[in-house]
């Protein structure tokens, strides 16, 4: 019974506009944004940095193969293994979370 207007994509965006939000930014693309150049740079080649969190290790390297811990005088040190002989092997270690070392053999 009740009357609704003939309105294109763009006025029914217009009039949502206020209580939804239509920009297109990925949470990749928002988490990205808040990273050091370096972390991008580094990201984008897969790797892992010195400084980096074990999140951003995760999104720039995924899911380790092995992970290890270690006692190294009085404190516990993460390693995450990646790779497997006779392939590259890159060892990640952490130190209360963060990246400390990353060696590549």
């Amino acid at each position: 019974d009740e009357f609704i207007p003939d309105m294109t994509p763009e006025e029914i965006k217009s009039v949502l506009s206020t209580v939804l939000d239509f920009s297109k930014k990925s949470s990749t693309k928002s988490f990205m944004e808040t990273q050091p150049e370096e972390f991008k740079k580094a990201i984008r080649n897969k790797r892992a940095a010195v400084g980096m969190d074990k999140d951003t290790v995760l999104v720039s390297m995924g899911q380790p193969l092995r992970r290890v811990w270690e006692s190294k005088q009085e404190t516990v040190v993460e390693e995450w293994i990646y790779g497997e002989r006779p392939y590259k092997v890159i060892f990640v270690e952490f130190y209360e979370g963060i990246v400390v070392s990353v060696k590549e053999y």
